[in-house]
C-alpha cells in the first residue's frame, strides 16, 4: 500500500499582510508546519506498517519547504516531493487540487491523508476537490481512528454527531491532530531521512487553462484588517453567566 500525504508550511504568526493581487505575503514572517498536518504523517506511517506500505510526503510552497520536508520525513517516510514553481505562486483552489491529484496519479498511491484545514486559510475544501479529481471516495474532519489497517476505522465529525466507517477502496482522508501523536525521530532517522525531490508544473500533467487562476477571478481591492480586542477582567463567580455570554458572541 502507497499513501501520500500532504504538508504545509504557514506562518507562525496573526500579523500578516497581502499584496495587491490578494496573495499573502510569505517573506520574512515566522514559519511552522500546520498544526494538523504532523498528525495525518502520523497516521500515514501507522496504517504503511500495518501492511508493509510506504509513505510519500508531499508539499507545495516556497524553498522554505524544502527544509521542512526533510525534518517531516525523518518521521518515516519513504521520500518526499517539494513542488516548486513560479506559476504556482498565489495558486488558488483548483490549481492546486489539480496539482495534488495530478502527483497521485503520478506515484500511483492508494490512499491521500491531509489535515482537515490549513491555519493560513481553514477553508478545509481541498481533500474534497481532490478525491473529486481522482474519482475516489473522501472522509473529511477525521477525529479520531479506532483500527488501523490497510482499511482502517475512523471516527469523523458529520453535522453535530460522531460517525463512524470503515474504509474500503481508495479514498482520500483529512484529519484533526487528535488523531495521533507525532512521533519524535533518533537521531539515526533524521540522517537517513529522504531528501526531497524538487518537482515543477513540467513535471506534472497540468494544463494552462488550470494553472490560469486569475481568469477565473480577479481581486479588486485588498484591504489588511486588524481585529481590535477589548480587555475586560471579570472577577467573582456571578460574573460567570457573562463571561460565557461574551464568549458566544465573540464565535467561541
Amino acid at each position: 500500500m502507497k499513501i501520500l500525504v500532504l504538508a504545509k508550511q504557514v506562518p507562525a504568526t496573526t500579523d500578516l499582510t497581502f499584496g495587491d493581487a490578494g496573495i499573502l505575503n510569505r517573506d520574512n514572517v515566522p514559519k511552522a508546519v500546520n498544526p494538523d498536518d504532523e498528525s495525518a504523517i502520523e497516521l500515514a506511517i501507522q496504517i504503511a506498517e500495518s501492511n508493509s506500505g510506504e509513505v510519500h510526503l508531499a508539499s507545495m510552497g516556497p524553498e522554505s519547504s524544502s527544509e521542512m520536508l526533510s525534518e517531516l520525513g525523518a518521521m518515516g517516510c519513504a521520500c518526499s516531493y517539494h513542488i516548486c514553481d513560479t506559476l504556482l505562486v498565489g495558486a488558488d483552489l483548483i490549481t492546486t487540487a489539480n496539482v495534488f491529484a495530478e502527483l497521485a496519479k503520478k506515484i500511483n498511491v492508494d490512499m491521500v491523508i491531509c489535515g482537515a484545514s490549513a491555519a493560513d486559510g481553514k477553508g478545509g475544501l481541498l481533500p474534497s476537490a481532490i478525491a473529486s479529481l481522482l474519482g475516489w471516495s473522501c472522509v473529511n474532519q477525521v477525529s479520531s481512528v479506532e483500527e488501523i489497517s490497510e482499511n482502517p476505522t475512523v471516527v469523523f465529525n458529520f453535522g453535530n454527531n460522531k460517525s463512524k466507517a470503515k474504509i474500503t477502496g481508495s479514498c482520500v482522508l483529512s484529519v484533526y491532530k487528535t488523531v495521533a501523536e507525532p512521533r519524535i525521530p533518533d537521531v539515526m532517522a533524521v540522517l537517513s531521512a529522504p531528501q526531497p525531490e524538487k518537482l515543477t508544473v513540467a513535471d506534472l500533467n497540468i494544463s494552462e487553462k488550470i494553472l490560469d487562476s486569475k481568469g477565473r477571478s480577479e481581486v479588486l481591492k485588498v484591504e489588511n484588517v486588524k481585529k481590535e480586542r477589548k480587555n475586560k477582567i471579570w472577577e467573582g463567580m456571578d460574573s460567570f453567566s457573562e463571561f460565557l455570554d461574551a464568549l458566544k458572541k465573540e464565535g467561541f
